[in-house]
């Protein structure tokens, strides 16, 4: 995400997408932690669940967009389970177990990793997936949304 303007509005909306990735600022001089920053590990919580050592979301995401849907469980395993690459097959499963059908996943994956937001390495099944900053904040984007469906 690129941001252009005046230095304050720059260092507003710098703020703002650290806190919707959960990370601290990287410059000198910006705030160590936001209030949003501390309430996230709550909106992972409220998006998906643990069960049995695997994750579900507890909404589908809108439309059945799927990549959505694994960008959300990427970001939840990354929060919920410290699992930065899970494999295509725990991917999979958490998928199914959240009613999410699909077909192929490296096919579904596929525009996000040529986007940038997921980094995909490995083969078949071993094959292992990674958000990007990119792809974390707009997981973080969907959570706020699912969050604000699930609240009704």
């Amino acid at each position: 995400m690129e941001t252009e303007g005046e230095a304050e509005f720059v260092r507003q909306e710098s703020q703002r997408l650290y806190a919707l990735i959960g990370q601290a600022p990287q410059t000198p001089g910006m705030a160590a932690r936001t209030p949003a920053q501390e309430t996230l590990p709550a909106l992972w919580n409220e998006v998906a669940e643990v069960q049995k050592g695997g994750l579900t979301l507890r909404s589908k995401p809108s439309a059945g967009n799927i990549e959505e849907a694994c960008l959300l469980l990427l970001a939840s395993a990354r929060h919920l389970l410290d699992t930065e690459k899970p494999t295509a097959t725990q991917l999979a499963r958490w998928l199914r177990q959240s009613g999410c059908p699909f077909d192929r996943l490296d096919r579904v994956l596929n525009d996000a990793v040529k986007r940038g937001e997921i980094l995909a390495a490995g083969h078949r099944r071993s094959r292992r997936y990674e958000l990007t900053h990119s792809g974390l904040s707009k997981a973080a984007l969907a959570a706020h949304r699912l969050a604000q469906k699930i609240a009704g």
